[in-house]
């Protein structure tokens, strides 16, 4: 996650200096997680004539066209990947989030409730994310629960200390407990610097990065828990650590409901505030990010989510009176969003 090369001088560069198409994507995408998305196009355009039709090309173009301001070549891109309908959806999301000035939307309840899911499943919930196969991912304050479509436990992993709950880039849960954190579909233990973690995230090149609030820093792993780096932060109470698909860190503030954005190469990029934009988010319980940076704030005293655009457009609210206490929430960034109601005892879905 260090800072990547200089850009070359002359563009196109010779023939005879040109990099091989495939060096010339992982280097454009390793400019693009680590901020410099102009690189990054320079270096994707020398991919692009023997690998424009392939998913990796696409998926890296398009976000990197996010990154440089142009969603509307974002979405084509993203459309152009037919492999998986997620890619359509995102599209969608692009142009429905970056693009279109839409009303601000309010989100309600979808269907019936979740089937299947007794009581004593949902005691000391502390998250639930969509899983990537349709079903759930419950995690309590001692396990993490993958639940199918009509609410059978398909497997439960024991995680004592249970805090946060997040997807990698793959959709796949990450989850962290006391002393150790479970990634995809095994446990890691946390290095012993590691004393106060609160919050977990995966960026898109594999690294976990781990908040601890004690030591107002977070933490750089590798996939075996290994220590790369090391950030330290200016943030009063941090809350929560999120990553989107270009890159960017997301660390919340509990005690002023802000969002410090890091670039990928840990730079500051900007500090977002809800109140600069004229909307009192009381409380910043969860944090979610979609791979294009729009942003799900979570308040679970009052039972209210707010979607944010990366420039603070509100996008869509919990409903002013009526509708669903949403005491937990959780989101695939793309149209899955559930939410869990703790008076009904109930997890359900959320459409906007």
């Amino acid at each position: 996650m260090g800072t990547g090369a200089s850009s070359p001088a002359v563009f196109p560069p010779p023939p005879g200096e040109r990099l091989a198409a495939g060096d010339a994507l992982e280097q454009g995408r390793t400019a693009l997680v680590t901020g410099d998305a102009d690189r990054a196009f320079r270096l994707l355009a020398e991919a692009r004539p023997s690998m424009e039709n392939g998913q990796a090309w696409a998926w890296c173009s398009a976000l990197d066209a996010v990154a440089l301001g142009r969603p509307y070549r974002a979405a084509e891109l993203f459309a152009s990947i037919r492999e998986d309908p997620k890619f359509q959806q995102l599209a969608r999301a692009v142009l429905d989030r970056l693009a279109t000035p839409l009303p601000t939307a309010s989100f309600k309840p979808e269907g019936s409730p979740w089937p299947g899911i007794l009581p004593q499943a949902l005691k000391g919930l502390v998250a639930l994310r969509p899983s990537a196969d349709g079903g759930l991912i419950l995690a309590t304050r001692e396990r993490l629960d993958l639940m199918s479509a009509n609410g059978q436990v398909l497997a439960s992993q024991p995680l004592p200390g249970l805090i946060d709950l997040n997807l990698d880039p793959s959709g796949l849960p990450v989850a962290l407990g006391t002393g150790q954190f479970f990634l995809a579909d095994h446990l890691v233990t946390l290095p012993p610097s590691v004393t106060s973690a609160i919050s977990i995230a995966v960026s898109p090149d594999n690294k976990v990065l781990v908040l601890d609030s004690k030591a107002n820093a977070f933490f750089i792993l590798d996939p075996k828990g290994i220590l790369v780096d090391r950030k330290s932060l200016a943030i009063e109470e941090p809350g929560k650590i999120r990553a989107d698909a270009m890159g960017r860190i997301y660390v919340t503030s509990r005690r002023d409901r802000s969002v410090t954005i890091l670039n990928g190469d840990l730079g500051p990029l900007k500090v977002f505030r809800p109140k600069e934009h004229g909307f009192d988010v009381r409380r910043l319980d969860d944090l979610q990010v979609d791979p294009v940076g729009n942003m799900l704030f979570s308040d679970s005293r009052h039972g209210e989510i707010f979607l944010f655009s990366p420039e603070g457009r509100l996008l869509a609210r919990s409903p002013e009176s009526g509708g669903v206490a949403v005491s937990a929430a959780g989101w695939d960034g793309l149209y899955g969003l559930l939410f869990y109601d703790e008076r009904a005892c109930q997890v359900g879905r959320l459409k906007w």
